[in-house]
């Protein structure tokens, strides 16, 4: 049957009278059309005189599916008028007969985000088993869920951000029509979401900082590895945040501060307000943020004291909130079998907590044997060749001894 020529008649009982109910069901039974029909005796509305909520009147509710025969509105209209039909109590089905069938018991979307009252399938009285049609209604649109509708409900549930939309949704779906903008407006709504949600976030804020090629690197991604943080490593270019896209980490690696001002920094490293980060193109969002992890050569101290931005905000602005001071340095008086360390001095709302001293050594031999395989793995591609001579050298460095580590302790992160 045509889902375009379907009708529903509905009106309080003072209108919609038995006699035209009578007269609408012997019609669509001497013309073989379907209909449906229930009353409406529970929904709820709320009074705002008296602040209470309170029974609608009863309503009739009659569907009608006319299939491929061509009655109008008005031929309807001058059919009923003398029973008491109104234009008011007619209207054409637009979602088709699926969704008013399904209306007729509010288990429409709309009808369920509306919070109406939900009515049982055998209050309904209709020309066909109409509790066995909704059951396969309600079949078609589960099998009609999309992949789209399932990467909203992963965008809502925080498993899926912008930087891993790839491992959820295959590009051909991606660039469907529509698809895009629906992901779009998912993210945008969950970000507006979680600034107001997180208005009072409680985000880490470390500091690493020591000599160039100490590691401050590789331990951030060490602490992000170990706290299971998804993570962002901000660019060399003029813009340093346009990788970030919702990660739980962000790590702005041998951080300057060209570019920034004292009060940007301060408002992307505020522990307690979630706020977006500028960026070139576009704002970034922090609501997904729960650490940003600075490498850099100075200490937070003596970068903030050495930057001529042209603010006066004190330093005290900056070192409240940093949740973790890492310095990075290897022990002179090791001679050559100097190990890497790392002291932690953690901050509280009070002040500086005590200070912890690590070994960072093992951790270091172990990503510097993982990187020579690699470059072994590459040299495999001239295996069959003989090397005559090096022409050019400028990275040659003295090997690595062996040491015994003094303190194996793990990275307490």
């Amino acid at each position: 049957m045509s889902k375009n020529n379907c009708f529903e008649v509905t009106g309080q009982l003072e209108h919609f009278t038995e006699s035209l109910k009578d007269a609408l069901i012997e019609w669509c039974s001497k013309n073989h059309y379907d209909y449906a029909y229930i009353y409406h005796d529970k929904d709820i509305k709320h009074n705002d005189d008296t602040n209470e909520d309170e029974l609608k009147p009863n309503n009739l509710h009659f569907m009608v599916n006319t299939g491929s025969s061509r009655w109008t509105f008005q031929m309807l209209l001058d059919r009923f008028s003398a029973l008491g039909m109104k234009s008011t109590m007619l209207q054409k089905v637009r979602k088709g007969w699926n969704n008013a069938l399904s209306y007729l018991v509010h288990r429409t979307e709309g009808a369920v985000n509306d919070g109406k009252h939900l009515y049982e399938l055998k209050e309904v009285v209709a020309s066909f088993d109409y509790q066995t049609t909704i059951g396969v209604i309600e079949e078609q649109v589960e099998e009609k869920k999309t992949r789209i509708d399932e990467v909203i409900e992963l965008i809502n549930s925080l498993v899926c951000r912008r930087f891993n939309i790839h491992q959820f949704i295959s590009i051909e779906d991606y660039t469907k029509k529509g698809n895009k903008q629906k992901i779009d407006m998912a993210f945008s709504y969950v970000e507006t979401r979680l600034r107001e949600e997180k208005k009072g976030r409680d985000m880490e804020v470390y500091w690493i900082y020591g000599k160039p090629g100490i590691g401050k690197t590789t331990l951030a991604k060490i602490i992000c590895k170990n706290k299971k943080w998804s993570f962002a490593i901000s660019s060399s270019s003029n813009d340093p945040l346009q990788d970030y896209e919702g990660q739980d980490a962000l790590i702005l690696d041998d951080f300057r501060p060209n570019g920034w001002t004292k009060s940007d920094v301060l408002k992307m490293f505020d522990n307690n307000t979630a706020s977006s980060i500028k960026s070139r193109y576009q704002n970034k969002q922090t609501c997904y943020l729960r650490a940003i992890i600075v490498t850099t050569v100075l200490s937070p101290y003596e970068l903030w004291v050495n930057w001529d931005s042209g603010s006066k905000e004190p330093y005290e602005q900056l070192s409240r909130r940093v949740t973790q001071e890492i310095e990075m340095y290897k022990d002179v008086a090791e001679g050559d079998f100097a190990h890497t360390y790392f002291t932690v001095k953690g901050f509280d709302n009070v002040g500086e907590s005590s200070t912890k001293r690590y070994d960072f050594t093992k951790h270091l031999e172990k990503i510097r044997a993982e990187a020579e395989a690699e470059r072994k793995k590459r040299e495999s591609a001239f295996a069959d060749m003989d090397c005559v001579d090096v022409v050019s050298s400028s990275n040659v460095k003295k090997p690595l001894e062996a040491s015994k580590l003094v303190d194996d302790k793990d990275v307490p992160f």
